[in-house]
This record gives C-alpha cells, sequence and structure tokens, in this order.
C-alpha cells in the first residue's frame, strides 16, 4: 500500500510505502512527520474518510502542530482531483515499468525524479522549480549542458578575482618547506614534499615526526637554501615585507623627521598677531612651521573709479 502526499501549490509528490492491513493513526503521523521535518508544517491537510484520518490520534496531534485538517466528500471524487489524477499517473508508471529488471523500490525512486522535473501541465512549471525554486540535476543535462554555463562562469569570475591577490608558488616534490603544525605550540616545522595528491593538496612529511600530513598549498612555505629560521608565526606575509625593506637608509616616519629636527637650534624671528603685538617663536620647530599651510595672500585694495556711461549726455 502507498501513502500518496501531493502539494496543492507546486503539484509536488511524495510516496511513502505502509504495510497493508496494519497502517494506524500512528503510521501515517510518523510518516507525515518525516516529511514535515524536512519541508516544514503544512497549513492545511485534505484527505478521505479513512480512520487512520478521523481517529482522535490524528485530529489532536493536526491541533498540536497548528494544522487545519479537512476531510473531502464521501463517494465524491471530484473533491481530491489533484490526488486522484496523480495516482492514475503513478500506476500507469509502475505498471509499464514492471517488466525492467530492477527493484520496486528503484522504479519508484526513477519515477519521482523524472515527475519533478518535468513541467506540470497546471503551472507549466516542473515540481521541483516551484518547490526548491532551482531545477536538480537529472540525465537531461547529460544530453543538454547549456544549464550549466552560468554556474562555471561564476565559478571562473570567482577564481580570477582570488588569484589576483595571491603568489604563485613552486612547489614541487621533494622541496624543503615550512609545513604548518596544529598540534604542538610550534606552528612551523621544517620538512619536505613526499607526494602530490592534486593541484593544491600536497603529502608532507615534518623532519622531526614521523608521520605523513596531507596540506593545502596555503599551509606551506618554500624554504630557501641557506636559510635554517622558521617563519614567522604571527605573518608570514609580514615578515616578508619587513625583509624587503631598508635598514636605516632613510627615515620612514615624520616623527622621525620631526626628532632630527628638534636638534637644530630654533629661529628667534618675530611674528606679527592680529592685535599688533609680537610673538617670539622660540618653542616652534623648523619642521612644525614648515607643515603648517601657507598663509593665504592678501590683494590689496583698489579704488573703486565711477564708470563713464553718460558722460557725452552733458
Amino acid at each position: 500500500m502507498w501513502f500518496i502526499v501531493m502539494d496543492a501549490h507546486s503539484k509536488w509528490p511524495e510516496i511513502v510505502q505502509m504495510k497493508i492491513g496494519e497502517t494506524l493513526s500512528s503510521h501515517v503521523i510518523a510518516a507525515l512527520m518525516g516529511l514535515f521535518s524536512r519541508y516544514g508544517l503544512a497549513e492545511e491537510l485534505i484527505s478521505d474518510n479513512g480512520k487512520q484520518f478521523t481517529s482522535d490520534e490524528f485530529e489532536s496531534w493536526c491541533a498540536h502542530n497548528g494544522i487545519k485538517h479537512s476531510l473531502t466528500t464521501p463517494y465524491h471524487p471530484q473533491s481530491k482531483g489533484l490526488a486522484k489524477r496523480f495516482v492514475a499517473t503513478f500506476k500507469q508508471a509502475m505498471l509499464k515499468s514492471a517488466g525492467e529488471e530492477e527493484a520496486k523500490e528503484t522504479r519508484l525512486l526513477k519515477f519521482l525524479q523524472r515527475y519533478r522535473v518535468t513541467p506540470h501541465p497546471a503551472t507549466d512549471q516542473a515540481p521541483a522549480e516551484l518547490f526548491l525554486k532551482r531545477t536538480p540535476r537529472s540525465q537531461f543535462d547529460l544530453l543538454f549542458p547549456m544549464g550549466m554555463h552560468a554556474m562555471e562562469k561564476a565559478r571562473m569570475q570567482a577564481k580570477i578575482h582570488f588569484d589576483q591577490h595571491v603568489k604563485p608558488k613552486s612547489l614541487y616534490i621533494g622541496a624543503t618547506v615550512y609545513i604548518r603544525n596544529y598540534r604542538d605550540k610550534k606552528k612551523w616545522l621544517q620538512g619536505s614534499i613526499v607526494d602530490c595528491h592534486s593541484d593544491v593538496m600536497w603529502k608532507v612529511k615534518a623532519d622531526s615526526r614521523s608521520n605523513i600530513w596531507m596540506r593545502h598549498a596555503d599551509q606551506l612555505r618554500l624554504a630557501a637554501a641557506s636559510d635554517n629560521s622558521t617563519p614567522d608565526t604571527t605573518d608570514v606575509a609580514t615578515s616578508e615585507r619587513s625583509e624587503s625593506l631598508p635598514n636605516n637608509d632613510h627615515p620612514d616616519s615624520i616623527e622621525d623627521q620631526l626628532q632630527m629636527n628638534d636638534t637644530q637650534p630654533p629661529i628667534n624671528s618675530p611674528m606679527l598677531v592680529p592685535n599688533g603685538k609680537e610673538m617670539a617663536l622660540h618653542a616652534l620647530p623648523q619642521v612644525a612651521r614648515s607643515l603648517s599651510p601657507p598663509a593665504a595672500r592678501v590683494r590689496p585694495a583698489r579704488a573703486l573709479r565711477p564708470l563713464p556711461r553718460f558722460s557725452h549726455l552733458k
């Protein structure tokens, strides 16, 4: 015996096999709970007048979960026409596939897969498009793989954007590398590459350990031939940047400039303030005055003369 559940909006079908003559309300509740745990509770259930649906146990379960339960009119198949139409389709499909050398459960799963990706005549869309908001991959994608191009294009764009910030590494089997360690406080261990698992996955072995580890290329650092020190445990990129900077050839900050110019003698030239008094610049260093914005130039005022527009009329 088959327990058929159909979503009224998307026409998504679910079929659960039940035992003939031994199906109780508890079995129906367990089947519905399995469906609702994956897709969420339904707002309304419409069923026939079977004893499993009219029992007090089923009614109390629907009330406990906030589900409105409605019964169809007896001897009126039109009240549940959606389920009746799917039952006829399901029976025809199972009879036609009876000659195949496959188990009944396998034939059922194949039928559900093809039914869910086929456009329904009532909605002109596949049940999966309305129920899952996407079309699951099926055998049709092997014949017409055009639907995967958008996904591959987005994946390639993300890869190009990621590769812009990644420095290429020349890793090879037998190379001496520093391996990221996650087992004790020493974060980097010197070792070598043993084997290549994929483009970015490498099998490595630390000199002080006997086990072979699997590490990503981001977890490996090439070791120079004359380098015996481990990389910085906090940030390797920062240590590489600090090594490329010069030692003390020129000051690198404004504070260094201020510290160098503080040793110069101050300039005692007076400066006029708006009230007409003089103020000596004993406390202002030369660099501070050089960093201050220049004073705005004031254009001298000129006398305004009247325009001789009507002088010829006098």
